[in-house]
């Protein structure tokens, strides 16, 4: 019995720890910032083309960015968040409400909930795979079964 009870203690305790380090990493940056932005993510490239900016396509066509209702480009880094748009050309160039972490010493936002407005209301897209219900922030096979993922919208409730 003693072993039963041990197994949801370990999991607490694991999650504590998880969770107070991440604490510390946010109390160490004061000077971070978390806010929504709305606008259009697109190849950063795309954007300094359309502002006629002079520069070489290549080392920005890999990077995207969100380009805000008034005139922002901020680049998006390519983590769980944000690799969406890096790997989702369909998930590019749509209107999209954005909440990223901007760092004064980072050049790049961290997304930190993606919402596409789909038939006039904000929709959280994600890939979900039928055989084994799971669902995920950016396209890949499923981590269960290995099959393929589909993209949806997050069900309302």
């Amino acid at each position: 019995m003693t072993h039963v009870r041990t197994i949801p203690l370990l999991a607490l305790s694991s999650l504590f720890l998880y969770l107070s380090s991440f604490v510390q990493v946010l109390a160490q940056d004061p000077q971070s910032r978390t806010e929504t932005f709305e606008g259009v993510v697109r190849p950063l490239s795309e954007i300094a083309k359309s502002r006629k900016i002079s520069s070489d396509s290549e080392p920005l066509a890999g990077l995207m960015a969100l380009e805000t209702k008034d005139g922002r480009a901020i680049p998006l880094l390519s983590d769980e968040g944000g690799r969406m748009y890096y790997l989702d050309k369909a998930m590019r160039g749509r209107q999209v409400r954005l909440k990223m972490i901007e760092r004064p010493d980072f050049p790049v936002a961290e997304v930190i909930q993606s919402e596409v407005m789909h038939e006039g209301r904000w929709r959280v897209p994600q890939y979900y795979c039928d055989v084994c219900t799971i669902a995920v922030r950016y396209p890949q096979v499923c981590l269960c079964c290995q099959g393929p993922m589909e993209f949806r919208y997050r069900p309302e409730r």
